[in-house]
């Protein structure tokens, strides 16, 4: 925390005044503002929807700014550069990296309340693509939306927000790049059909030639492999393709060397949190947080929760194929939950080379009037599954072509060469 505070020193010692001006002894002051502050943080971060983000520059923190993930949007705290490193371009840098950073998950909306006295602030935010979005700041934070209006700062807000979904491609698009991919799920992702037999029984019939990733297969080319199976939690996949038991061939060889692929996409959690059964028995009742139950240095010590064992399939191929991309969908709106999109969220800035398909947000909503067209029973027609591979096709295009950066090498993953300017 203390070099955290070396970013702060100014707004520290302007906090004296504020704070305690009844102490002479300004030293006193700065030391009991500086005390509380670190108090602050110690609460700040044991909320897991909470994040600081430090601009780094020569091994020198030098500009800094705090995030809250709320339901409609990030809300941004504390922007500040150390005096010394102003006029420099790093809260632009800061800004631009941490675009980036959330970008990965699709679109996002960061707000903020700007004191309307604050030349500088109200500049940089400007610079860095903020507009006035209401004239006197309304409060956003939970349990204060009953604050009046402040008149003495802007609302403000940057969009990075552009549909993925905005326009259907149906050829795959920049996920052509990609020549082998793998798909991890339940039973949505191995095409299951909810029909009658011939005595009038229920049956579930896994029909993988009807999968999404089976469409996207016979669109594109590209080599996709089901490790699927109906009703399989993040926890019985690992197991079964830990111990080759599956009833499923092709999960037996998920984590076998000569199996491993160039990216993956996984499409758990309809059993896993769905159905709080299977949560109690499975993952005695914990659905986890991606802050405390992943261990980036060894995943076998993962906490047994939904998120723990989520995470230990990707830590594990990444293991074996460490340049491998992941791409985690949310559930659409039958399933789905904003809780549920944002742990999905969480274990993608966990873990490196995973990003986000939010279906949850921005695929049509699965009401009724969908239902009825695309679904049979609890399940999707074909109709449904073709349908879901445009729009996991479309979305994987908008991810590549806005992180290109991350995806120009995808060509030599899997073997022993490197691109020549790497």
């Amino acid at each position: 925390m203390d070099r955290l505070m070396t970013v702060y020193r100014e707004s520290n010692e302007e906090n004296v005044e504020y704070f305690f001006p009844e102490l002479e002894d300004k030293a006193e002051g700065l030391k009991k503002v500086v005390n509380n502050f670190k108090d602050f943080l110690k609460k700040f971060f044991a909320d897991e929807r909470n994040t600081y983000y430090i601009w780094e520059a020569d091994g020198e923190w030098v500009s800094a700014l705090r995030l809250t993930h709320l339901e409609s949007c990030y809300f941004l705290e504390a922007l500040e550069t150390k005096p010394d490193c102003r006029k420099r371009g790093f809260s632009q840098a800061l800004f631009q990296a941490l675009y980036q950073y959330l970008g990965k998950n699709g679109p996002f909306v960061i707000r903020d309340h700007v004191s309307r006295r604050n030349a500088a602030s109200l500049a940089a935010h400007k610079r860095a693509g903020f507009v006035v979005e209401y004239e006197n700041a309304v409060e956003f934070m939970p349990g204060m939306e009953d604050r009046p209006e402040n008149p003495r700062a802007y609302g403000m807000i940057y969009r990075g927000e552009e549909n993925p979904l905005k326009t259907i491609i149906r050829d795959g698009g920049m996920m052509n790049i990609f020549r082998s991919i793998g798909c991890i799920g339940d039973s949505l992702t191995s095409g299951e059909f909810e029909c009658v037999g011939l005595n009038g029984e229920k049956v579930w019939w896994d029909c993988y030639e009807y999968s999404w990733p089976k469409q996207i297969e016979r669109i594109t080319g590209i080599q996709m492999t089901c490790f699927s199976k109906g009703g399989r939690t993040a926890y019985q996949i690992y197991k079964e393709a830990d111990k080759k038991i599956s009833p499923t061939e092709d999960i037996n060889h998920l984590f076998d060397k000569d199996h491993l692929k160039q990216g993956y996409i996984i499409a758990l959690g309809v059993n896993d949190v769905g159905w709080q059964a299977t949560l109690e028995t499975v993952y005695d009742g914990q659905i986890g947080s991606p802050k405390t139950d992943i261990d980036l240095q060894n995943y076998e010590n993962n906490a047994p929760t939904f998120v723990g064992w989520y995470a230990r399939i990707i830590q594990r191929l990444q293991s074996l194929q460490p340049e491998a991309k992941f791409f985690l969908l949310t559930m659409p709106t039958d399933f789905g939950s904003e809780e549920f999109c944002t742990l999905i969220k969480g274990i993608a800035l966990k873990l490196k080379n995973c990003y986000v398909v939010d279906l949850f947000h921005y695929a049509p909503p699965y009401d009724q009037a969908f239902q009825e067209k695309y679904y049979d029973g609890g399940h999707m027609n074909a109709m449904g599954y073709l349908l879901s591979a445009h729009y996991i096709m479309t979305y994987m295009d908008w991810i590549i072509r806005h992180n290109i950066m991350d995806f120009r090498s995808v060509q030599y993953i899997g073997t022993d060469l490197r691109p020549t300017n790497s």
